[in-house]
């Protein structure tokens, strides 16, 4: 993934809160990763109870706010302080904001399916 300064991605942000109504997709700019970030192209994203306490306010978080903390995906770039993380090769497991590998056996979606049953 070949990007100057900055790319585009798009988001779901949640401005307000309230029902499935308020969530809202946006083209967003990102970029580069800092020293101790990773970009991650998402091949499968899960969203569970969490992500709708916040949506309808229940579990309130400062908006605006994107949503879900799960997701599966591919490094595409690596900070400088990371050194085990491999780019492109790896599959990897995305829990909030710990990056872990996957089973190789195992498809990037059932791999994060088995995750979010073990957080709920």
């Amino acid at each position: 993934m070949e990007y100057n300064l900055t790319m585009k991605i798009k988001t779901i942000i949640i401005s307000k809160n309230g029902g499935p109504e308020v969530l809202e997709l946006k083209e967003s700019n990102i970029g580069r990763p800092s020293q101790d970030e990773v970009l991650i192209e998402h091949v499968a994203i899960g969203l569970n109870f969490i992500d709708v306490y916040h949506r309808s306010g229940l579990y309130p978080v400062q908006l605006p706010s994107g949503i879900g903390a799960e997701g599966a995906g591919i490094i595409k770039e690596v900070g400088s302080n990371e050194r085990t993380l491999k780019l492109e090769i790896e599959y990897l497991i995305l829990v909030s904001h710990l990056v872990l590998t996957h089973p190789i056996e195992f498809s990037l979606q059932r791999t994060l399916l088995k995750c979010l049953k073990i957080l709920i």
